[in-house]
């Protein structure tokens, strides 16, 4: 909220049974403009895809929530958006809408990158593909200390704005940079991602390693540890040593240190990049929830474009697709 929240309109709700809390599920205003036709939506993004909803029975605590907003609020739809798509937390909101009397309009997402070290590290590195060890391994070792190469570890206060400054060193360096998507130009980010390492600093559950190369840092990996879990939250590199895969190795390297912690898990966050894919032992899949009375003529309407007038025209498509790229037979 210090970051992002100066025009966001908060909407919690407490679910009470009797004096008893049974869940808390909170909502925000959602954007009035385009297409956007939800009143209210869970504060849920791709990069994060958690949803900050507590529940001792998630069905029937958000369903409790989905009528009071149906009374509130009798034509609005309601946004849930990264839902996963299998679990209980998407059978929870399937049997809620049901019992809220909505009717529910489906959109997929984009796949999350989870690496699981349950059979421990060994066990995991024997399950990735030789060449991508290869790559790794050579990579590891061109970053030969006795050439300036060092790394660093930052766990609590004592080295954080040290480490911080050469975060946002790497960042103003990076690919990111130029496209307006790293810390230090991204509106906000800098504010919530320095706020976040300093918090998890103060627990001494905040991982940051930073790669430098004779005291210039050239890439950064911004973790947090958490229940069990690695959670890789930013990672950069400078451009100009691109060659040298640089992100991706200290990466493998914060993974493998984790795992000699007894952490089983490393979650990526955000989407299933190309450069996660062979890391990953799964792929978790999401989507986005529209939550509507029956009556609600607009988002009848969209849903009937989306699922009955685009599949035919994306199946038309795809086969003239395939049909052009056919090879052309000879005599």
């Amino acid at each position: 909220m210090d970051a992002f929240g100066a025009d966001i309109s908060l909407a919690v709700h407490f679910v009470y049974d009797g004096p008893r809390l049974r869940g808390v599920v909170p909502f925000i205003a959602a954007s009035r403009n385009g297409t956007d036709i939800a009143r209210l939506t869970l504060p849920v993004n791709s990069h994060v895809r958690r949803v900050g909803w507590l529940a001792d029975e998630p069905a029937s605590v958000l369903s409790a929530v989905l009528k009071d907003l149906r009374h509130r609020y009798p034509t609005a739809a309601i946004a849930l958006p990264q839902i996963p798509r299998l679990g209980p937390w998407a059978d929870a909101v399937r049997r809620a809408t049901t019992m809220a009397g909505l009717q529910a309009w489906t959109t997929p997402q984009t796949s999350s990158a989870v690496a699981s070290f349950t059979d421990g590290w060994p066990a995991y590195v024997r399950g990735r593909d030789s060449k991508l060890l290869r790559n790794l391994r050579r990579h590891w070792k061109r970053l030969d200390p006795a050439d300036g190469w060092r790394v660093a570890l930052c766990r609590d206060l004592t080295d954080l704005p040290a480490q911080w400054d050469a975060v946002l060193s790497i960042e103003s360096r990076s690919w990111k940079h130029a496209n307006g998507s790293s810390i230090d130009t991204e509106p906000g980010a800098a504010n919530l991602y320095g706020h976040v390492a300093q918090r998890f600093a103060q627990q001494r559950a905040l991982r940051l390693w930073v790669l430098y190369q004779h005291d210039v840092p050239v890439a950064h990996a911004l973790a947090v540890v958490d229940r069990g879990v690695f959670y890789l939250l930013k990672n950069s590199y400078d451009e100009q040593f691109r060659s040298w895969s640089p992100g991706m190795a200290l990466v493998w390297h914060a993974m493998e240190n984790a795992a000699s912690e007894g952490i089983q898990r490393t979650d990526f966050l955000g989407d299933a990049a190309d450069w996660k894919r062979p890391l990953s032992t799964d792929l978790p899949e999401y989507e986005s929830w529209l939550l509507f009375p029956a009556w609600h003529l607009r988002a009848q309407g969209l849903r009937f474009i989306d699922q009955v007038l685009k599949p035919p025209v994306r199946a038309f498509r795809a086969w003239r697709s395939q049909r052009h790229a056919a090879p052309l037979a000879t005599s």
